[in-house]
């Protein structure tokens, strides 16, 4: 199965699953949206080890204003506490 995450612009996620003969539709209500678990599937697996290196807050507030785009209202702290707390469980 190919799991897809699309963005909606306003208050929901649509996470789409599928696999040859058959698909599966999730949609998120913002209220709903589970930060943590969306960068820790989405975000953090991408970063290579220079970025987890160099995480900062100014990192953290560029992700936030992306996710702003995307429709999802996201804290910089609360990103930047987050996966600090990922790259501190994986060293």
């Amino acid at each position: 199965m190919e799991k897809v995450t699309i963005r909606v612009k306003g208050s929901m996620v649509i996470d789409v699953t599928a696999t040859s003969s058959e698909i599966e539709v999730e949609i998120i209500d913002e209220d709903a949206f589970d930060l943590p678990a969306y960068l820790l599937g989405n975000i953090y697996p991408q970063m290579d080890e220079g970025e987890k290196a160099s995480w900062s807050m100014e990192e953290a507030a560029n992700l936030a204003h992306d996710l702003a785009l995307d429709g999802i209202d996201a804290d910089a702290e609360e990103i930047y506490d987050t996966i600090a707390e990922f790259i501190k469980q994986d060293a």
